[in-house]
Order: C-alpha cells, then sequence, then structure tokens
C-alpha cells in the first residue's frame, strides 16, 4: 500500500499541507476539521456529554499513524501512540466518495450504539467506536486522514485519536456507565 497524500485536520498545519500532492484549499481543509469536531461534539450533546475541544498534538499524532496507511489500529503504548490516546480508525473507498467524509466516518463510529445495551452495560468489539465518540472523560480529539493506494484503488483512511483515552477500564464496576451515557435528547 502507498500512502498518496495526507492531510492533518488543524488549521495550524494548512500552510505546511500547501505542498502536500494531493491538497485540498484551504476552506476545503479548514471544513474538514470543523466536520469531524462538529459530528463528535453533536454526538455527545445528544447524550448530554461535554464537547471535545481540539488538539493539535493529537492531529500530528493521527496523521502520522495514517500516512503509513496500514488500515488498522496503532498498538497503545506503542511509540505510534502512547498508552494516554485512544484511537478510533475508519477507511473507505473511493478515495473522495460520498462515504468518505469526516460525518460518514463519525456516523459509522455511532451506529455501533445499536448493539450498546444501556441497561447492562458490556464493553466489547462491536461497540468500542461508538464508545469512544461518546466516552465522558475524553476531552480532545484530533484526526488525521491519508489518501491511500489498496488494491488499485484510492481509498480515504481516517484516524482519529482521543485523550483522555476512552474504553478505559471497562471491566470496572460502574465505568461503563459513568462514562457512556443513555441519549438525553
Amino acid at each position: 500500500m502507498i500512502c498518496k497524500a495526507f492531510f492533518v485536520l488543524a488549521l495550524a498545519s494548512l500552510d505546511a499541507l500547501l505542498g502536500a500532492a494531493r491538497v485540498a484549499s484551504a476552506q476545503e481543509q479548514e471544513a474538514m476539521l470543523k466536520s469531524m469536531l462538529s459530528s463528535h461534539n453533536e454526538y455527545r450533546m445528544k447524550h448530554c456529554t461535554p464537547p471535545m475541544q481540539w488538539s493539535q498534538q493529537l492531529a500530528q499524532s493521527a496523521a502520522r499513524w495514517a500516512q503509513g496507511c496500514s488500515f488498522s489500529h496503532s498498538a497503545s503504548g506503542s511509540p505510534d501512540r502512547p498508552s494516554n490516546e485512544g484511537e478510533n480508525i475508519y477507511m473507505a473507498w473511493p478515495s473522495g466518495g460520498p462515504n468518505t467524509s469526516a460525518a460518514a466516518a463519525v456516523n459509522s463510529w455511532y451506529e455501533e450504539v445499536r448493539h450498546y445495551n444501556f441497561s447492562a452495560p458490556v464493553w466489547s468489539p462491536s461497540v468500542g467506536h461508538f464508545t469512544q465518540v461518546v466516552w465522558v472523560a475524553s476531552t480532545t480529539l484530533g484526526c488525521g486522514k491519508a489518501v491511500c493506494k489498496k488494491d488499485g484503488h484510492d481509498w480515504d483512511f481516517w484516524v482519529c485519536r482521543y485523550s483522555p483515552p476512552g474504553n478505559w477500564n471497562v471491566n470496572q464496576p460502574g465505568e461503563l456507565a459513568k462514562n457512556v451515557r443513555q441519549a438525553c435528547r
């Protein structure tokens, strides 16, 4: 797999990105940033969870992993992702298609809510993206996007990093109930 271009979704990085091989306009990049953060915060608001703030540091970390085009989660506690960062990943084809937007990525993660039982909360991989999006203790977010070549096609590969990480200590009684609230709106 070859990574053709990547985008760090942070306003402070827009000028640096102008030299990339395939670059969206500054307005498009700003729109991606706002869409990723606002999509997260819209779902968090639906669960009466405080909004997250954007983190340039997390965005750079996420972009580095996305640029590698590995199409997998990084290992927590590794040089690629410190243990104090949570992570969601999303890939979609064709690059630039209707399912590749920031909102589409967050929507796909949130859709796991249908597998979550608020009456008897249990963490599983089938709900991990959802629980990370709405995890109360996570307060900052940073994301990156790469356009990667796989099987002869261009794929969009999104990586979002969260701090403090969600899905932590999920076997501790009450931890899920405390951090994953039922919808209130």
